[in-house]
């Protein structure tokens, strides 16, 4: 699903609907001015990001092995490189992987194409579609807590009218932000049960760092 129709099912969730929007709208650029994103759209990213912790894109990469030279960097979709013998020619090299950098121990003797293997960031356009309510979940639940954290913000959106939806009390503001975490909670609930739990079953000790 692309970006947009994610912010879009994240402001639907969260009922950010109508104007005046509490999460402002995508600006389109201009003859003289440049776009300016939806700011909805940080926290759908974030979401991705999240995600790609636990069910990361896998790909291939190639490291140009240059004599003499011991630093290389990698792509910055890099997360997590899989295990492999780094070998040029008949000699295995020893690294190790800092950030978005891999380091060899020893400089290289031989020129060569190494293909390696690694754990990378989705894009919104790569989550599959039976994953795309827990990016949702978990964007929303970060955009609540957000508008908690706003005195403007919250009361904007306490001022909707969320019937149906959610019942705020308005006239008690301690009450009002309980509850709005309280959703907030909930969706985190939602998202975690889907990807983190169920890959906590998949993987003993699933990684927590990037790089």
């Amino acid at each position: 699903m692309s970006l947009a129709n994610l912010i879009e099912q994240v402001r639907s969730q969260i009922r950010d609907t109508k104007e005046p929007y509490v999460f402002a709208r995508e600006v389109p650029a201009t003859e003289t001015s440049p776009a300016v994103p939806d700011e909805l759209e940080t926290f759908v990213m974030r979401a991705v990001h999240d995600y790609s912790r636990w069910r990361p894109l896998k790909k291939r990469g190639t490291l140009s092995i240059v004599p003499g030279e011991v630093e290389y960097v990698l792509p910055n979709d890099f997360i997590q490189i899989d295990n492999f013998v780094l070998n040029v020619g008949f000699d295995p090299l020893q690294y190790r992987v800092l950030v978005n950098k891999i380091y060899l121990i020893q400089p290289p003797i031989d020129r060569e194409d190494v293909i390696y293997y690694y754990d990378a960031l989705h894009t919104p356009d790569t989550i599959p579609a039976y994953d795309e309510p827990a990016i949702v979940s978990l964007a929303a639940a970060m955009a609540l807590r957000a508008i908690v954290g706003d005195p403007k913000m919250l009361h904007d959106y306490i001022s909707y009218d969320l019937e149906g939806v959610v019942k705020i009390n308005t006239e008690n503001m301690t009450e009002a932000i309980e509850q709005i975490l309280k959703a907030a909670q909930q969706l985190e609930e939602q998202y975690s049960s889907r990807i983190v739990t169920s890959q906590k079953e998949e993987k003993n000790s699933p990684f927590m760092t990037f790089g």
